[in-house]
């Protein structure tokens, strides 16, 4: 409590006494921008991070202290700042998501342990994917977060502004804001040479320091204790044709990836029906 106290005190500091613009890393979920606001971090910009600032959310008490000081200090007065967002492939992004919900944040909704949420089968976790997640509609709201967060909170429509798929980031101006892209695939090298010219920084580099405490914001899933399940996850999930025609088709894809990219991971997964030959690995 009183290092977040600290926190806001000095942030209040640096953007009323010293007119500093602060640094919004404004992001979906499982992007790599907890390692991004680290590194801003470890290396003196003022800078908070939050997945949402949609105002409907903030009336209704559901977001951070970080996210109600951005909304009610930088978003509402729309005072001057500067915002990176994150992009990554909704494939990689999807399955993520997916596998965080189910091993982290639900279970830890209704208080079982890690333990007892890993004790699922595999056929179990392959029904929650495309029952609950695909069939259900859940992943639509991944796909949607930039019309229906991004651009409710900031105004801005991230998809009529142009992007080099091919580069992998971008800026846009918007009155008092300005928006820096990244896609997450970039190399750490790219990516701190970006945000130290978007951010006129002399120097900037990425830092990954070890994130030891399961669960944890922004350990990934291959480090998480849901690893093994979440292996096994990319190696066999079967996405539905109509499921992969909305992914495909959706903005978030046509605008920020290629086709090649596109190809590329619709290569590497199983689209199609969940046929007995697809299931096969369930009776192993």
């Amino acid at each position: 409590m009183i290092r977040s106290l600290a926190r806001y005190v000095r942030l209040n500091a640096r953007l009323y006494l010293k007119g500093e613009a602060p640094v919004v890393v404004y992001s979906k979920e499982r992007t790599g921008s907890v390692a991004l606001y680290k590194s801003l971090v470890a290396a003196g910009v003022p800078a908070i991070a939050t997945h949402y600032l949609d105002p409907a959310k903030i009336a209704e008490g559901k977001l951070s202290g970080s996210a109600r000081w951005a909304s009610k200090h930088v978003v509402q007065p729309r005072r001057r700042a500067k915002f990176i967002t994150l992009v990554r492939n909704p494939i990689d992004n999807l399955l993520s998501t997916f596998a965080r919900n189910e091993f982290v944040d639900k279970p830890r909704a209704r208080g079982l342990s890690a333990e007892a949420a890993l004790a699922v089968s595999p056929e179990e976790l392959d029904n929650r994917f495309n029952r609950q997640y695909l069939d259900g509609g859940e992943y639509r709201r991944e796909l949607d977060w930039f019309e229906a967060e991004f651009q409710v909170a900031l105004g801005i429509d991230p998809f009529a502004h142009p992007f080099d798929a091919s580069l992998g980031y971008g800026r846009i101006a918007d009155g008092p804001f300005e928006v820096l892209v990244l896609r997450t695939e970039l190399s750490d090298d790219v990516k701190a040479a970006a945000v130290a010219d978007f951010l006129g920084l002399a120097d900037f580099a990425m830092s990954h320091g070890p994130i030891t405490v399961s669960g944890a914001p922004g350990a990934t899933g291959d480090s998480a204790k849901y690893q093994e399940h979440y292996r096994q996850l990319k190696r066999h999930a079967v996405i539905p044709q109509h499921h992969w025609d909305v992914i495909a088709g959706s903005k978030v894809a046509r605008h920020f990836i290629d086709e090649r990219e596109l190809a590329e991971s619709r290569a590497k997964i199983q689209v199609g029906d969940r046929s007995s030959s697809n299931l096969a690995y369930l009776a192993k």
